[in-house]
């Protein structure tokens, strides 16, 4: 999610009167809803209680110890840490989506920039990506290391 339609999501919330949940089931506020998405925004606990529309109730209030109560909250910061696992998820690839496209790549799925076929050498190159995550390729031994031949005989008797 880009930090424009996590604005987006926030001023959305703003004018929404629905109820929301945690991911745990606790049940939150439109403003701490709205903190949580600013603060994820902008990364500002103090700006975040700010566009959440906390208020400042005396003096000695500031919108910085606003947002380090509401941050203290334990269901509002397991939310928030939830909330920013799941754009890591989206944002980062996984073990099964680098493996597909490392197989796209070596069978000719993937183009190039002009829309052109991975040059052999990036076919083959992929091969070998592939092949070390899915079976152990033996390296090529350098002349100071010492080689170890292992005979398996897998006949039985």
């Amino acid at each position: 999610m880009t930090k424009a339609e996590l604005m987006e999501l926030v001023n959305n919330c703003k004018s929404n009167t629905s109820v929301f949940f945690t991911n745990s089931g606790h049940k939150l506020s439109l403003k701490e809803n709205n903190f949580i998405n600013s603060f994820m925004v902008n990364g500002d606990i103090a700006l975040a209680a700010k566009d959440a529309g906390y208020k400042l109730k005396n003096e000695k209030d500031s919108w910085r110890y606003i947002g380090q109560k509401l941050i203290k909250r334990e269901y509002i910061y397991e939310e928030l840490m939830y909330r920013l696992e799941e754009l890591d998820k989206e944002s980062i690839a996984d073990a099964n989506e680098i493996m597909q496209y490392f197989t796209n790549v070596m069978r000719g799925v993937e183009k190039d920039q002009f829309g052109l076929d991975a040059p052999l050498s990036e076919r083959t190159a992929a091969a070998r990506e592939l092949a070390k995550r899915l079976i152990d390729v033996p390296q090529k031994a350098s002349e100071n290391d010492k080689a170890i031949n292992i005979v398996l005989d897998w006949k039985r008797d």
